[in-house]
């Protein structure tokens, strides 16, 4: 898989990152990350937070004009397998040739929003040639390529040093942007349309 960000070995210290999670998981991880919380804890307490059903880390719902589109990864053992297994230990499968379906819905949904181009290479390539690989190596890329265009490096260090002026000023911002937050759907939703704007979307809610 082109987009692996961790090891074999590693995963099992950090957590499923949810598919294509909630703006509400990541909002909640912000906020921990922004408490100083490591990575690991952050994870855990949102997937907490948000309440997470084990089926909840390979199925995620899109909005559309027509309706919701529910996507969900073919995992191999099949659905149940999840009651038995940790996220971190299922592999994914080939099965109805799900990967496709999920970058059609992508194209048909976002192909005009303003982030499209921005994402949409990375993304396939995230996608291509998942079957035997584990669920978490999708996941983990997703979350990569989300946070990078949200969050680059050393943005929380730089919270963390902002003046009493500055941080009035991030909070009216933030307050410009809190009407667009959709807490049940996708992050990805979001960076479609915002792109790195999608920061003071979560912060509007961490700092409520």
């Amino acid at each position: 898989m082109i987009c692996s960000l961790t090891s074999e070995s590693s995963v099992q210290s950090l957590p499923c990152v949810p598919y294509l999670a909630t703006q509400q998981w990541y909002a909640e991880w912000l906020h921990r990350r922004l408490q100083g919380n490591s990575e690991a804890a952050a994870r855990t307490a949102a997937s907490s937070a948000c309440q997470l059903r084990p089926r909840d880390f390979t199925h995620c719902v899109l909005p559309s004009p027509s309706g919701e589109i529910r996507l969900s990864v073919a995992v191999e053992g099949g659905s149940g397998i999840l009651k038995r297994l940790r996220p971190e230990d299922v592999r994914m499968s080939g099965h109805g040739r799900w990967p496709s379906v999920h970058l059609g819905a992508f194209n048909a949904l976002y192909g005009r929003t303003a982030y499209f181009d921005h994402l949409y290479d990375s993304l396939t390539a995230a996608y291509n040639d998942v079957e035997g690989n584990p669920l978490y190596e999708l996941c983990e890329c997703l979350h990569g390529l989300q946070t990078a265009l949200f969050l680059p490096a050393d943005t929380l260090r730089s919270f963390a040093m902002l003046s009493h002026a500055e941080h009035l000023r991030l909070q009216d911002i933030c307050s410009e942007y809190a009407r667009v937050y959709r807490p049940c759907v996708p992050l990805l939703d979001l960076l479609m349309r915002y792109g790195p704007d999608a920061i003071f979307v979560l912060l509007s809610m961490v700092q409520e």
